[in-house]
């Protein structure tokens, strides 16, 4: 690759890049101004949560996309009955 190809290269990722902080500082603004309106602004300190929650929400969905493309019939189980106690 030249290096008119990556600047364009560089030039594009900075441009989504600020797309991509605009759009979530939009995003939180506009949940904390509609929690403030309906009268819930107790709830807007879980908005700091939300990065975090979109994270883990992603890395849910990559692991799953990876193993429907490696695993196609397997099938993660919850062990249950390993307490001590009866229900």
């Amino acid at each position: 690759m030249d290096d008119a190809g990556l600047k364009k290269v560089i030039n594009s990722f900075v441009c989504l890049t600020i797309l991509d902080g605009n759009n979530f500082g939009w995003t939180l603004k506009r949940r904390i101004v509609g929690l403030r309106a309906a009268g819930q602004a107790h709830h807007v300190r879980s908005i700091v949560w939300m990065p975090i929650y979109w994270c883990l929400i992603t890395m849910g969905t990559l692991k799953g996309l990876w193993q429907f493309f490696t695993k196609r019939h397997y099938w993660e189980k919850t062990k249950h009955g390993l307490s001590q106690y009866r229900a």
